[in-house]
């Protein structure tokens, strides 16, 4: 079980339009990729990395992630709990 380190190389999924997938990349600019290239239930967020010219799901990268904005907007909102 590797640890992912914060420099890790993930595209995250920005949203959809039409038959392309919008991506956010490590550097922070945006790529568009058919969204055939991806599996059918990749939705807005996932995180993936790209190998070898194949885009391989980070469950655990999305989760980490998803985790980390909900408690950022539990402080925010709820900011004396």
């Amino acid at each position: 079980n590797s640890v992912m380190k914060p420099n890790d190389d993930f595209y995250i999924l920005d949203r959809f339009e039409e038959a392309f997938a919008v991506f956010e990349t490590p550097d922070g600019s945006m790529k568009l990729i058919p969204r055939g290239e991806l599996p059918p239930e990749t939705a807005e967020g996932d995180c993936f990395l790209l190998k070898n010219g194949r885009w391989i799901p980070q469950p655990q990268e999305t989760a980490r992630r998803k985790e980390r904005i909900r408690e950022k907007m539990e402080k925010l909102f709820h900011p004396h709990n």
